[in-house]
C-alpha cells in the first residue's frame, strides 16, 4: 500500500485551530483524515517552529542591546584617547 501524501501546511493551519478548540489528537486525526501520529506531528513542529522563531526574537533583541553598548563604549574610549 503507497504511502499517504499530505499537504502538511494546510493540515498544520487546521490542526492548530482544532487544537485550540480543545479537541484531543484522536478527534483531531478523525476531522482531518489523517492519523493520530500525523496530528500529533504536526503540532509538534509548529511548537518547535513557534519556539525557535521567539528565540530568534530575544537573540535579534539581545544583538541590538549588545550593539548599543559597543557604540557606547566607543565613545568613550574616543573621549578618552582625545585628551
Amino acid at each position: 500500500m503507497p504511502k499517504k501524501r499530505y499537504d502538511d501546511e494546510a493540515l498544520r493551519r487546521k490542526d492548530l485551530e482544532l487544537r485550540r478548540l480543545a479537541m484531543s489528537y484522536r478527534e483531531i486525526a478523525k476531522e482531518l483524515g489523517c492519523s493520530v501520529y500525523k496530528a500529533h506531528q504536526l503540532i509538534s513542529q509548529a511548537k518547535k517552529t513557534s519556539t525557535m522563531s521567539s528565540s530568534i526574537q530575544r537573540l535579534a533583541k539581545d544583538i541590538r542591546r549588545l550593539k548599543s553598548m559597543v557604540a557606547d563604549q566607543s565613545i568613550k574610549i574616543r573621549d578618552i584617547e582625545l585628551k
